[in-house]
Formats: structure tokens, C-alpha cells, sequence
């Protein structure tokens, strides 16, 4: 089972994921969080393989968050998750340590696929 963990600053979106990721079968959703805050707490105490991480939050937004995760979890693997379409957005995730950058609106099958997919780098 892949333990995800979702980061967005807008409920209905992590609870429309959720409900998505969740009937697939394979899939985890362990915690919820609305910035990059929350994320570092969280991991404190929750065991996590991938973060769905929102770029553009409140107190601490999805780059910085991501660098910190990396920096003291490196074994967990981000997902950049953004309305941010821009090139620079998707190099900034990479660079601070992303595994993969999705666009808000694709088909949840992408997401999906691509949990997956950064998964199947671990094993």
C-alpha cells in the first residue's frame, strides 16, 4: 500500500483527490495538510511515501516545504501538484528535491499513474 499524503491550502481539492485516489486500491491517503507548516509537523509522527504537494500555500508554499521534507526525510518522494502551468514552477519543484510535477485539472488516472510510477523508482 502506498501511503500518500495530500498538501493542498483548498479542502475541496484534497478531498476530491482523495476520494479519487482511494478507490484505487493500492493507494493510502494517511493524512491531509493545508501548508507547508502542517507537512512538518506531520511527519513527525506519520509514516509517509509520497507528498501531493501544492506549490502556492500560505506560511510556508510547496518549494520551501519540499527542501525541508528532502532535507530531513529524503527517502519520501514530492509530488508537485499546482494550478502553475509555468516551466519555472515545475523547475523550482524539481530542483527542491520533486520527484514529478502534475498540473491541476489532468484526469486523476495521471495521478494516479504517476504515484505509481515514482513508486516502481524505489523498488
Amino acid at each position: 500500500m502506498i501511503k500518500v499524503l495530500l498538501v493542498d491550502d483548498s479542502a475541496i481539492i484534497r478531498k476530491a483527490v482523495k476520494q479519487f485516489l482511494l478507490e484505487e486500491g493500492v493507494i493510502s491517503v494517511v493524512g491531509e495538510c493545508s501548508d507547508g507548516r502542517e507537512v512538518l509537523g506531520f511527519l513527525k509522527s506519520n509514516q509517509v511515501d509520497v507528498i501531493l504537494m501544492d506549490v502556492s500555500m500560505k506560511y510556508i508554499g510547496g518549494i520551501e516545504a519540499t527542501k525541508l521534507v528532502k532535507q530531513k526525510y529524503s527517502s519520501i518522494k514530492v509530488i508537485g501538484f499546482s494550478s502553475h502551468s509555468s516551466l519555472d514552477y515545475q523547475n523550482d519543484m524539481l530542483t527542491a528535491g520533486a520527484s514529478g510535477y502534475i498540473v491541476k485539472g489532468v484526469e486523476i488516472k495521471v495521478i494516479r499513474d504517476i504515484i505509481k510510477s515514482v513508486m516502481k523508482e524505489v523498488e
